[in-house]
């Protein structure tokens, strides 16, 4: 029998290849595929001439994708470790006085949702939702996350390559 819920993972990317951490959490998570939505947009490019009474319209470029989904977290024991790798996700790479330019540059993650794809982006935001905590201390046995992803280039090579097998032109 096959359980609605699929296995995903948020990874540091380039993290298996280079043998590099800079601290990004890796997340493995079951996930509901119902919960999951993917915004995307293009941009076109409209010719005005005079005495024109409708434009010509030009391919400009591909929007940014935005991808959200939503995490349930849930154990007696306490998800106290999981709730602070979910708030490290939208922190810079290091925080330091001395280091402001590694901090520019946002961790870049490796999203895996199974059979609806693989994308390499950052995360935008995590809106986390304590639902139950322990009465004694206050610690969280139950929230929920919901995560807004955009994908972003690799290569040109690889974003033609994303492009033309999501969009079945293989």
């Amino acid at each position: 029998m096959t359980s609605l819920n699929t296995k995903g993972s948020l990874s540091q990317y380039g993290a298996t290849n280079s043998g590099y951490s800079s601290g990004a959490p890796d997340i493995k998570f079951m996930f509901n595929p119902t919960t999951f939505s993917e915004s995307r947009s293009v941009k076109y490019h409209f010719s005005e001439g005079q005495g024109q009474v409708m434009p010509l319209s030009q391919f400009g470029m591909v929007e940014p994708t935005k991808l959200s989904f939503e995490l349930f977290y849930f154990s007696h024991k306490g998800v106290e470790m999981q709730l602070k790798s979910l708030r490290k996700l939208v922190l810079p790479r290091k925080i330091t006085r001395l280091a402001h330019y590694e901090q520019s540059s946002p961790h870049a993650y490796t999203l895996n949702l199974g059979n609806l794809g693989i994308w390499v982006g950052v995360v935008n935001s995590v809106d986390i939702e304590v639902k139950q905590y322990r009465k004694d201390n206050l610690a969280p046995i139950h929230f929920t996350a919901r995560i807004d992803f955009t994908p972003t280039s690799t290569s040109i090579v690889n974003d033609v390559t994303h492009l033309r097998r999501i969009g079945g032109y293989y």
